[in-house]
C-alpha cells in the first residue's frame, strides 16, 4: 500500500519504524526464512512510545554541515586527477558565484561530488 518499490527504501523505512519504536524488527538473512515484524499496540498496553523504548530516538533529518572549500583545495583535487588548474578555477568560480548551491538552489552536501560531476560532464563534451 505504501508503494515502496526500492529494496533500499523499504529497509530504510523499516529501520526508521523500528528505531522510533512502532515496530519490533528482527531481520532474517536466510532467503528461505522471512524476517519477523511485530507491530506495537500502544492502546492495548497503555504505554507511550518514549516510555516503551527510552533508549531509542526518532531519526531527525541530518543537518547540512557543508563548508565552502578554498581554491587551493579545489586545485589540489583537480591536479590529483591530472586535470589543469584552469579547469579547477572554472569550477570554483562557477560554484562560488552560485553560493555553492546546486541547480535546484539547495546547498550542496559535497563539493567533491559536484567536482566529479563537473569533470565527467566535461569529458563527455570533449
Amino acid at each position: 500500500m505504501g508503494k515502496v518499490k526500492s529494496l533500499g527504501t523499504y529497509h530504510k523505512c523499516i529501520k526508521e519504524l523500528h528505531l522510533a519504536g512502532f515496530i519490533m524488527y528482527s531481520p532474517s538473512y536466510d532467503p528461505y526464512i522471512g524476517s519477523l515484524v511485530d507491530i506495537v499496540d500502544f492502546e492495548e498496553s497503555g504505554i507511550s512510545v518514549h516510555k516503551a523504548f527510552p533508549e531509542q530516538e526518532l531519526l531527525l533529518p541530518k543537518e547540512n554541515s557543508f563548508s565552502a572549500p578554498e581554491f587551493h583545495e579545489v586545485e589540489l583535487y583537480f591536479n590529483e586527477r591530472d586535470l589543469p588548474s584552469a579547469l579547477a578555477y572554472t569550477f570554483y568560480s562557477f560554484y562560488d558565484s552560485q553560493g555553492w548551491k546546486l541547480s535546484d538552489r539547495k546547498l550542496m552536501n559535497s563539493w567533491q561530488a559536484a567536482a566529479r560531476n563537473w569533470i565527467s560532464k566535461g569529458k563527455k563534451g570533449s
